[in-house]
């Protein structure tokens, strides 16, 4: 099989890096780290108005089909106008797309133009995009082919074996099924803590038993909904395609804020020993969501720490 530190497949998920939308400072931060793969976070993806699905008002959005029933709080300020070609997330959008002080109605899918160019671009750094995400298919059910196919289409722009949704409505299951085969590009599910659909083992366990469908660990979100990663691993080594190595720390009022990796929330030796031992040759994304303006220190510490655990275990 090789030592693990030979197949292990180091990278950074750049949500970590959400306060810049630029590629060129993901590129520059890469090659500070020393990475060269890449899990592009939904905030460094574009996206675009098409049909009416959300509602903002007072600076809150409000969806109106199913894919999620709460309201989102907003998580940015600044300037109404976008510069071309800005990737921002589709909350982010949709306040820039408000006037003041009045209700707007918009949409958000996915357009896969120009991503060809983004991964040759990446490429071209000695970076490789490995996958994205999480996403979740946008819409109502009626659109929910069309706007699947637009995601299987960026995958194929951006060249990924694989990319990852934080959620999988029933509906979606057969079409998912069968634009994987047409495609050969597989979809994962990403767990996203206690109030997610997918957030512990037991929720999950339905879906990947009955699907093909892969599985994308992230360690802080497992721990959010009171699951060991480790023996989240140990239930779905089969279907695991990509870990995101991640760890919270929980403030009297509940409220987590992000540390980094190796910190001891949960025993991430006895993550790596695992992985080792199922000969698991997948990503290992490094993240970190401290919101800090610079994250690059915490992020080459978790590096080193996960480096260390490599070279203890080979």
């Amino acid at each position: 099989m090789g030592a693990f530190k030979d197949r292990f497949e180091m990278g950074l998920q750049t949500w970590s890096l959400c306060h810049y939308p630029d590629h060129d400072y993901i590129l520059a931060a890469t090659e500070e780290l020393g990475i060269t793969r890449v899990d592009i976070g939904n905030c460094h993806f574009e996206f675009i108005a098409d049909r009416p699905s959300c509602q903002v008002i007072d600076g809150r959005i409000r969806w109106l089909n199913e894919h999620t029933a709460d309201d989102i709080s907003l998580r940015y300020e600044g300037e109404r106008d976008f510069p071309e070609g800005s990737f921002l997330e589709p909350f982010i959008l949709a306040t820039r797309s408000r006037e003041a002080g009045a209700k707007a109605e918009v949409v958000f899918s996915y357009r896969a133009t120009d991503y060809a160019s983004l991964a040759a671009k990446y490429a071209a750094n000695g970076v490789r995009i490995h996958t994205f995400g999480p996403l979740g298919i946008p819409g109502r059910p009626e659109d929910c082919e069309a706007q699947a196919r637009r995601v299987f289409e960026l995958a194929k722009a951006c060249g990924v074996d694989f990319f990852e949704l934080h959620m999988i409505r029933a509906h979606e299951i057969p079409i998912l099924e069968a634009l994987q085969k047409e495609y050969g590009i597989r979809v994962t599910i990403h767990n996203h803590g206690k109030d997610h659909a997918y957030g512990r083992i037991v929720q999950l366990k339905p879906l990947l038993e009955n699907t093909s469908f892969g599985f994308s660990l992230d360690t802080a979100w497992a721990v959010d909904a009171g699951e060991d990663p480790v023996e989240m691993v140990r239930a779905f080594h089969d279907r695991l395609v990509s870990v995101h190595c991640k760890e919270f720390e929980y403030d009297e009022d509940g409220s987590w804020h992000g540390v980094v990796s190796g910190s001891g929330t949960f025993d991430l030796p006895g993550l790596m020993r695992l992985l080792n031992d199922v000969g698991y040759t997948g990503l290992f994304a490094l993240e970190y969501e401290g919101f800090e303006r610079d994250s690059i220190t915490p992020l080459k510490q978790s590096k080193a720490a996960v480096e260390e655990l490599l070279a203890a275990l080979n």
